[in-house]
Parts: C-alpha cells; sequence; structure tokens
C-alpha cells in the first residue's frame, strides 16, 4: 500500500458505509470500525484493488464511528436511528 486515502460517507443510509479509496489499494488490507471511545465494534479485510465499496454497518447502535484501513488515517461516520 503506497499513497493510500479513503473518505467514507459521513452519514449512513440504509444501513450502508460507501468507501471511495484514491490510491493504490491491492491485496488484502485489514480495516476498523470503533465507536467514540475508540473501542472495536466491527473488523474485517478488503481485497484487491479496488476503488469503490460498501459495508453493511445495520448491526451498529446509532452513534459516532470511526472507519480505518490498516494504520492510515480515521474517517468518522455517523449512524442514525430508524425515524
Amino acid at each position: 500500500m503506497v499513497n493510500l486515502s479513503y473518505k467514507v460517507s459521513s452519514v449512513v443510509n440504509n444501513s450502508i458505509l460507501e468507501i471511495i479509496i484514491d490510491g493504490n489499494m491491492s491485496g488484502s488490507n485489514k480495516y476498523k470500525i470503533t465507536n467514540a471511545g475508540d473501542g472495536l465494534m466491527l473488523y474485517g479485510e478488503i481485497e484487491g484493488k479496488i476503488k469503490r465499496t460498501c459495508l453493511y454497518v445495520g448491526g451498529l447502535p446509532p452513534g459516532q464511528y470511526c472507519f480505518q484501513i490498516e494504520e492510515f488515517s480515521k474517517e468518522q461516520f455517523s449512524v442514525f436511528g430508524i425515524l
């Protein structure tokens, strides 16, 4: 991984977090989602040379979270309750 940056949707719609990747991602890359207290909520791997992907985060309660690939910067997003 070289020059990897990414953005996530700031607000989750329909339980789907959209991730847009800018840079050279290939192989298997670990990601994690943490809550506001830095507690681990979800984790997994993103594989291959991709530029855009989505993750289902419907199991997360309403709140503020951070998404991070490997040790790159954290991106914040929010999950709201069902109206």
